[in-house]
């Protein structure tokens, strides 16, 4: 079994269009007023679909979106220099992964990490 599809509501589709296409690169496959199909890689997509203002409150308690970085430090540095704000900064796990945290326009928090690499964790805290 394999996760093929996750979908986010959001409050506004091209405002979070914009930064998963943008922030974290994936490709935009099907854009429509009220919905947004994003390609994050072969096999999986995401789908932001509109939330009613009415209907709308905030989903970010208990979701998170992992996104693997091949080249994790690098990552970091081009979205912080692009101004974006890190909910928690890049570290080091016990787990042996280099994670940092940051969230979508609608609070959903969103995890960059690479695995299974020696970590140098002073080298985590000079990007900028």
């Amino acid at each position: 079994m394999r996760l093929n599809h996750a979908e986010l509501f959001v409050s506004d589709v091209p405002r979070s269009l914009r930064f998963y296409e943008e922030v974290l690169n994936a490709a935009v496959i099907e854009e429509h007023e009220t919905r947004a199909v994003l390609q994050l890689d072969l096999e999986t997509t995401l789908t932001l679909r509109h939330m009613p203002p009415d209907m709308y409150s905030p989903f970010s308690d208990g979701i998170r979106l992992y996104f693997e970085c091949t080249h994790f430090e690098d990552d970091c540095r081009r979205l912080r220099r692009a101004g974006l704000e890190f909910s928690a900064r890049p570290r080091a796990t016990e787990e042996g992964r280099q994670e940092a945290l940051i969230q979508d326009p609608d609070g959903h928090e969103v995890c960059l990490y690479r695995s299974g690499v020696p970590v140098e964790e002073e080298s985590l805290f000079s990007f900028g």
